[in-house]
C-alpha cells in the first residue's frame, strides 16, 4: 500500500485488482476483492503515518577548518573501521550477519566511487542511521557514535551531530531516546523495527 515513493495510487490498485481477476477466470477460480476506495485510504493513512516514523539519524566527521580529507585517506579510515564501499557510492558498516547497520557518504555531493578516489577530496563525511530499517538503533546509534570516533582521530577531524555541534554523551542519549520511541511507535502497530514488513514499507 506504501512506500518510501508515497501511497499506491488507484490506477496502480485498480490494475492488479483486474490482474487478479482475469487470472482467477483463467485458471477456473474466483476472486474476492476488499474495495478499492478503502484500501486507497488505508494506503493515504499508512503513508502519513510513516512519515513520522521515517527518520535518519546523521553523524558528521569534518576536517581542521580550510582543510580536506583526500579520497585515500578516507577510504583506509573506512577500511580499519570496518566499512566496505559499495556500488551505491557509499560505505557500508555491516553487521555479523551482513545487515546495513549505518552508511557513510561524502558530505559534498560526490559519491565515492572506488575509481576516483585517488583524485577526491572533501570538507567532510555523513554518517547516516535509518531508524526504521534497524532492528535496534539504540545499539546501533552507540556503534556509528564510537566508529565516527575512529574516523575522526584516524583523519584529524571532529565528530559533529547534524547541528555542527561537538557530539558529547548527553546528545547520543537524547537521539537515543528518540529513536527508541519511534520504535516503539512502529512496534505497537505491528511493523517491528527492521523486520520484513518495515524493510518493505521503508523501501
Amino acid at each position: 500500500l506504501a512506500n518510501r515513493s508515497g501511497p499506491v495510487h488507484a490506477p496502480q490498485l485498480n490494475g492488479f485488482c483486474d490482474a487478479v481477476h482475469s487470472w482467477a477466470e483463467r485458471n477456473g477460480a474466483s476472486a474476492e476483492i476488499p474495495d478499492v476506495a478503502a484500501g486507497l485510504k488505508a494506503a493515504q493513512e499508512l503513508d502519513a503515518l510513516c512519515g513520522d516514523m521515517d527518520v535518519a539519524i546523521g553523524l558528521n566527521v569534518v576536517a581542521q577548518p580550510g582543510d580536506a580529507f583526500s579520497g585515500d585517506q578516507v577510504a583506509a579510515a573506512a577500511a580499519d573501521a570496518g566499512f566496505s564501499l559499495e556500488s551505491n557510492g557509499a560505505f557500508h558498516w555491516r553487521d555479523a550477519e551482513g545487515k546495513t547497520l549505518f552508511t557513510m557518504e561524502n558530505h559534498e555531493t560526490e559519491p565515492f566511487l572506488a575509481d576516483r578516489l585517488e583524485a577526491m577530496q572533501t570538507s567532510g563525511l555523513t554518517l547516516l542511521l535509518d531508524v526504521p530499517k534497524v532492528p535496534d538503533a539504540a545499539a546501533a546509534l552507540d556503534e556509528m557514535a564510537r566508529v565516527g570516533g575512529l574516523l575522526a582521530n584516524a583523519l584529524g577531524g571532529f565528530l559533529v551531530d547534524d547541528n555542527r555541534v561537538a557530539l558529547q554523551a548527553a546528545g547520543v542519549q537524547r537521539i537515543k531516546a528518540q529513536v527508541q520511541e519511534i520504535h516503539g511507535a512502529m512496534a505497537a502497530r505491528d511493523i517491528p523495527a527492521g523486520g520484513q514488513r518495515a524493510q518493505r514499507l521503508f523501501a
